[in-house]
């Protein structure tokens, strides 16, 4: 092995990452749970104050001089079904926007062509405005576009003599439009809310948007927050001068409370925390954040503009100002704005503008009346911003900025200060410019701010998950007791199986586990309940990797090679086997990578990252620890007493019966297809739409009876079924899920709570979830075509590994087989099995995977054949015997690779919990089938094809041997004849 010692120091240097990263992440858990232990008081959790204290360490060094802030960005962090929280996709409606800009008509056939558009989306991936515009010319065949959006406000871009497509365009531009001020408005918006690393991201080719907020418990609040309308005003702003006596007397109180707080004592005080967290520790009252002397004076600085805070200290300063003594100072029109730009200070301190506004309840100018804003350049060539109002706005504009000439008007959404430009004079005609020291990406910003009152476009929630955080506490042990278990389990196999060589394996698995999560933190992945899930199956089948290498050197041992040969040998005769099957699994992988979304996201990007770790650990660390053996002169045991003639000279006859497999598998199939048709799928959420709730009674409950209350409160009967346990259920009803409403899905859980309480024995609601119709169909048309692109991948590697067809049959039968058989099954035992077996992503998620894993074990019996076949050439063994010897010479490695993945995934199905446990089942059936079609239904698709193409061949030969012959007749004849 060449490069020794730079594979070493590559190892070291990873292995260092790795455990930096994971450091990384142990220390910002560290702090959180500070934080939470500091915001819980008598067993009661106040999430504000456990927001105060990280704000007091967000900017402060923590860990080797990276802050908060640092490590959340590299963390490995967890999913929302482990800690709890809400998921939401909202979707920006399109409807309202495409009212607004043709000036709201009453007329009917304009709202029909509106609501036929919106129905037929939820049944097509075509764009809202091009359903519209096809919707259109059915209600009006002889009306043009142009005679309802062409308006006063788009004058200089429309005539009336615009094409439809023209106008198309621009409906089409205004939507999007629409979408990203709508985005910019929500991201401001959680941004002050308060949650612990946020999570909010476009869905590309989508008008949506995904948000993920750990540990909520306030619903109903978040759902009011995203989906409100955004309010634009425009303010003035109070100088200093004009609040002076109130600013005077506030420092009055400032400088009594300083002179009566009382120090934290190093005793009380963890002070190698630092900031506001030295404080806390040692806190006794609410107010203790400020009990420091010279606290007070420290958090305003003023300035003729207003205040200054130093971002970290915003939290403190809300709670001082919302003093009713402090309130009492001001005006009561006066209102506390923050600017929603930290700027530094020449100390490098992040500090934010306090501006106090009149008349913000009251604001003279709201959102309304603006027509059009936009980025440009002013007669200098400096950016600003270009603003047009209506008649009714421009008149109150020149008023304003006619009584505010010398002074600022700030520009506030949602109760943010965005732009708070100085008034050079009187505005008369609505349309005016503001300038600052913009960048281009600022001025576009602000530009898409005004325009946010422009246009109503409203976000609906399509998709919601809400996880209680007693449900993501009870998640995270299930998972973490299922990866130790299933670790050990893995360990103790392989070593008991390979002896001497299985202690190198299971250092090579440790190892690769620690760089599993070192990736995955350095990359800031989230860790989810079925990312677990890929994180242990990665580890079952990174086994395959050393078992393949395994069995080559002992074959090369059985053959009489030393043993330093031998494993020279074995590495170089294993890779072939290695590359193929590995690129088959990751390229499954990579489609559930860029079709998932969620859970399935998260479990494919931990077995892709598996898959990586685990051909480093097993072809690189493993031959180092063999070569370091080697050097001292030492051999390895691959063997143990009762694996030493396992498998040993195995003579199956594989090929000769596959009639017979055939018939098996076939009426396998039938019976799933006949119950298919007969009994259906419990189709899951994710593709038929609907709301769904995970309930737990207090005492064990019968489903019927929780049905037949359900049905009476909602009217009509919703799916329950058993979920986890005797007392726990899973409830699925379509009930208001087309109400897009604020109150809907408060209403709906409210309805839902009601009727959980049966003879006494009273449920609760600890998860629930909401996908809409439209949400649905673009999950099973994503779930297809994820399906038919792994299946075309992996078909094309084969075939450009392979180079013949035969082998693409029969990778494609096994995977048609495969799949069909997980179908049946899945209907056959749907209902019977004491949990749920519901057809949805995540079971979309399960069969790609099966997929990647038959491939898998597929690619390697091939690899096996193609090997034999070209070492028959020349020799008169039969197409049959050759395949049959192929396949006895990989049965080791077939049933190790097979057994060792089924014990990962039976610890998985016992210890992983309700929430995975139909998804694991899906996998821990399609190993046992994946295993059966690579030897029985694969392979001698291989040996009929390829003997069907040898005597195709053969005739071929014979008829032109017998062509040959006639004309070499005809032309001794001929010359006779001359």
């Amino acid at each position: 092995m060449r490069n020794k010692g730079g594979i070493w120091a590559l190892t070291i240097v990873l292995l260092l990452i790795s455990v930096y990263f994971l450091a990384r992440t142990f220390k910002v858990n560290s702090v959180r749970n500070d934080a939470t232990a500091y915001a819980t008081k008598a067993g009661k959790f106040d999430i504000r104050k456990k927001q105060q204290y990280l704000d007091s360490l967000w900017k402060e060094p923590v860990f080797l001089g990276s802050t908060v802030e640092d490590l959340t960005k590299q963390e490995l962090g967890l999913g929302l079904d482990l800690q709890g929280g809400m998921h939401v996709i909202l979707e920006v409606s399109p409807v309202e926007v495409v009212k607004a800009l043709a000036g709201n008509p009453r007329d009917p056939k304009f709202a029909t062509a509106l609501a036929d558009a919106q129905k037929a989306q939820k049944s097509s991936n075509t764009s809202f405005v091009d359903l519209f515009a096809v919707e259109f010319k059915k209600q009006f065949p002889d009306t043009k576009l142009a005679s309802f959006f062409v308006n006063s406000t788009n004058r200089g871009l429309l005539t009336l003599a615009s094409s439809d497509a023209t106008i198309t365009d621009y409906i089409r531009t205004e939507v999007d439009g629409a979408f990203d001020r709508s985005y910019r408005v929500i991201q401001s918006r959680i941004d002050q809310f308060g949650t612990t690393n946020p999570n909010i991201q476009k869905l590309p080719g989508t008008n949506r948007i995904q948000i993920e907020l750990p540990g909520i418990d306030n619903v109903d609040r978040v759902r009011k927050l995203l989906t409100g309308a955004a309010k634009l005003a425009f303010c003035e702003v109070y100088n200093i001068q004009e609040i002076g006596t109130s600013v005077n007397a506030m420092g009055a109180i400032l400088q009594q409370l300083d002179a009566t707080a009382k120090p934290v004592t190093a005793a009380k005080a963890d002070t190698s925390k630092g900031g506001l967290a030295a404080q806390l520790a040692g806190a006794k009252k609410d107010s203790a954040s400020l009990n420091q002397p010279g606290a007070y004076s420290s958090l305003f600085q003023t300035s003729s503009n207003g205040f200054s805070i130093k971002l970290k200290d915003t939290s403190k300063v809300n709670q001082f100002l919302a003093r009713p003594d402090v309130r009492a100072l001001f005006p009561p029109n006066l209102t506390f704005i923050y600017d929603t730009k930290a700027v530094k200070d020449l100390k490098g301190i992040e500090m934010l503008e306090l501006l106090a506004v009149k008349d913000f309840e009251n604001a003279p100018i709201e959102g309304s009346v603006i027509t059009d804003a936009s980025q440009g350049y002013n007669e200098t060539g400096k950016v600003e911003v270009n603003m047009r109002m209506n008649g009714e706005g421009a008149r109150r504009w020149k008023a304003l900025t006619g009584a505010n000439i010398g002074r600022r008007v700030a520009i506030i959404l949602d109760g943010v200060n965005y732009s708070a430009p100085n008034v050079n004079g009187e505005i008369p005609n609505g349309s005016s410019s503001i300038s600052g020291n913009f960048t281009i990406e600022e001025a576009k910003d602000l530009a898409n701010i005004l325009k946010a009152g422009k246009l109503p476009a409203p976000a609906n929630i399509v998709e919601e998950a809400v996880v209680g955080s007693s449900l993501g506490s009870e998640a995270i042990s299930a998972g973490w007791i299922s990866a130790v278990v299933g670790l050990i389990i893995v360990l103790l196999f392989v070593l008991l199986y390979y002896s001497q060589a299985g202690f190198i394996a299971d250092l090579a698995l440790l190892i690769n586990t620690l760089l599993m999560l070192g990736v995955m933190a350095a990359l800031g992945a989230t860790l989810t309940l079925p990312g677990i899930a890929g994180l242990v199956l990665s580890l079952g089948m990174s086994v395959d990797v050393n078992v393949l290498i395994y069995e080559r050197i002992k074959e090369e041992l059985g053959a009489g090679k030393d043993f330093k040969t031998a494993v020279s040998d074995g590495f170089k005769n294993a890779l072939s086997s290695i590359i193929d099957s590995n690129v088959t699994t990751a390229i499954t992988g990579v489609v559930l990578f860029f079709f998932g979304t969620g859970l399935i996201l998260g479990f494919a990007t931990t077995l892709l990252i598996g898959i990586c770790t685990s051909l480093f650990s097993g072809i690189f660390i493993s031959r180092l620890f063999f070569e370091y053996m080697i050097s001292k002169g030492q051999k390895v045991n691959f063997f143990t007493k009762w694996t030493e003639k396992l498998f040993k000279d195995s003579n199956f006859d594989f090929v000769s019966r596959r009639k017979l497999y055939y018939i098996i598998s076939s009426t396998i199939i039938i019976a799933g297809i006949v119950s298919i048709f007969v009994k259906g799928f419990g189709l899951g959420v994710d593709f038929k739409g609907g709301r769904t709730y995970v309930a737990r009674f207090e005492k064990d409950v019968n489903t019927d009876l929780v049905r037949s209350s359900l049905e009476k409160t909602l009217g009509a009967a919703p799916e329950v079924k058993t979920f986890g346990g005797s007392n726990q259920v899973k409830i699925t009803t379509s009930y208001m899920v087309d109400n897009t409403s604020v109150d809907a899905d408060r209403m709906a859980e409210s309805k839902i709570k009601d009727a959980l309480s049966i003879d006494g024995n009273k449920g609760e609601i600890l998860q629930s979830g909401k996908i809409g119709p439209s949400i649905a169909y673009d999950t099973m048309t994503s779930a297809i075509k994820a399906i038919l692109l792994s299946i075309f991948l992996v078909s094309l590697y084969i075939f450009i590994r392979f180079k013949k067809l035969g082998f693409v049959y029969g990778a494609l039968v096994a995977l048609f087989h495969d799949v069909a058989i997980i179908l049946g099954i899945f209907s056959i035992l749907n209902g019977i099995l004491p949990f749920s077996l519901d057809v949805d992503q995540a079971f979309v998620g399960a069969v790609l995977t099966i997929m990647g894993y038959s491939m898998n074990d597929t690619v390697v019996v091939f690899d096996r054949v193609r090997e034999y076949l070209n070492e028959r050439r020349g020799k008169k063994e039969t197409i049959a015997s050759v395949i049959n010897n192929a396949l006895n010479s990989t049965l080791s490695r077939t049933a190790v690779t097979g057994f060792s993945t089924l014990l990962v995934l039976l610890v998985l199905l016992i210890f992983g919990g309700a929430t995975i446990r139909g998804f694991v089942f899906a996998m821990f059936i399609g190993v046992i089938v994946g295993t059966y079609s690579s030897l029985f239904v694969a392979t001698p698709i291989v040996v009929d094809t390829l003997q069907r193409d040898i005597e195709k061949e053969e005739a071929l030969a014979a008829k032109q041997a017998a062509a040959d012959a006639v004309a070499a007749a005809a032309a001794v004849a001929a010359k006779k004849k001359a």
